[in-house]
């Protein structure tokens, strides 16, 4: 049970693990990488806005910064996950 507790509490992380401090490039108020508002959306919430808004704008550097983002989200998730997989065996 201890085992399934510490995975669980690991897991529950990973979660923040998705969010920057810095925040979304010329969104520094949102902070999750994955699921944010669109800037052309409303209230509606776009996966990997930034990229696309980005792309879509032709803006190749804003894209390039939100992409390192992105791929230090993503590590830091997977090495979480990874160690609460660990943790199962």
């Amino acid at each position: 049970m201890v085992i399934v507790s510490a995975a669980r509490g690991k897991l529950i992380s990973a979660g923040a693990d998705l969010t920057q401090p810095e925040g979304l490039p010329d969104r520094p108020g949102i902070k999750h990488m994955i699921y944010a508002l669109g800037l052309y959306m409303g209230y509606a919430v776009q996966s990997l806005s930034a990229l696309e808004d980005s792309l879509v704008a032709g803006d190749w550097p804003k894209m390039r910064s939100y992409a390192v983002l992105l791929c230090n989200s993503l590590i830091t998730d997977t090495n979480t996950t990874l160690a609460a997989a660990g943790n199962q065996q």
